[in-house]
């Protein structure tokens, strides 16, 4: 066991190891999972040659129209989604609009309450 792999913890009289990917009081983790997080060294990476496709392009490649299919489909849907909400919109908008008309085309009645303030005046 190194040093590094021991800390203080407050509540404890004596230092204790960390469990794998635990993480130390000041922030740090242990070196495995400090080894996980680290690029690797600077030799050990190296750049595609001119004409040379990444290992990693035909996979994303492969990917890229299924992605386009699923995000298509997922428009469809919220356009469709938005469509009834706007014709339901519109069935109440037209629904208020009679209510209003049918509102302003009688004469108002006085409410209870303007009844009882007139008595309350007199």
């Amino acid at each position: 066991m190194t040093d590094e792999r021991r800390i203080a913890d407050p509540k404890d009289t004596v230092p204790r190891d960390l469990e794998e990917g635990e993480i130390q009081a000041e922030g740090g983790t242990n070196e495995n999972q400090a080894a996980r997080d680290d690029p690797p060294p600077a030799g050990t990476a190296r750049a595609d040659l001119p004409g040379e496709k990444s290992k990693e392009t035909p996979r994303a490649s492969s990917l890229l129209p299924e992605l386009l299919q699923k995000m298509s489909a997922t428009l469809d849907a919220l356009l469709e989604s938005t469509e009834r909400q706007n014709r339901a919109n519109g069935t109440i908008t037209d629904e208020l609009r009679s209510i209003g008309a049918d509102v302003r085309a009688r004469p108002l009645e006085p409410s209870f309450s303007e009844d009882r303030r007139h008595e309350s005046i007199q």
